[in-house]
């Protein structure tokens, strides 16, 4: 393993931590962990982020009381989606927002539908800062992947 993804790894530990300490409690209702998983299938190839996600659903599962690998399941067909359509439509910047919208708003949805807790105001704060999270991560984990290739 390269160092940029020994890295990568870390965040994501770091960030499956945090999800589940909640030091900021409930005031922040975003999942850091599934902003890393986005920003690894962004800026990885399809066998990493598979590998990422695996890994890291599995842990989220086993340590949380959600359905049986929900999680896993989201982060691998999220995964899959988002590469597709950067292959497809070669990453530009306003797909690239699309592509996060698109998936903050769909991962809240299948957690709503998932756990039967149809909240508009939670859904709207979990969407709008995890959006502002995610380009937060990634203004800070950018520099670790510059040098490497979405092959």
């Amino acid at each position: 393993m390269k160092p940029s993804t020994i890295k990568i790894f870390s965040a994501l530990v770091l960030f499956l931590f945090l999800d589940f300490f909640r030091p900021l409690h409930f005031a922040l209702t975003a999942e850091l962990l599934f902003i890393g998983i986005i920003f690894v299938s962004l800026h990885f190839a399809l066998t990493y982020s598979l590998v990422f996600c695996a890994v890291f659903g599995i842990l989220k599962d086993s340590f949380s009381s959600s359905f049986f690998l929900f999680h896993t399941t989201c982060f691998i067909l999220f995964t899959v989606i988002i590469n597709y359509v950067r292959t497809q439509f070669h990453a530009k910047r306003a797909l690239k927002t699309a592509v996060v919208v698109l998936s903050i708003a769909a991962y809240a949805i299948l957690n709503s539908i998932a756990f039967s807790a149809f909240d508009f105001w939670l859904m709207f704060s979990f969407c709008l800062q995890s959006f502002l999270l995610f380009y937060v991560v990634d203004y800070f984990l950018m520099p670790w992947v510059r040098g490497l290739s979405h092959d």
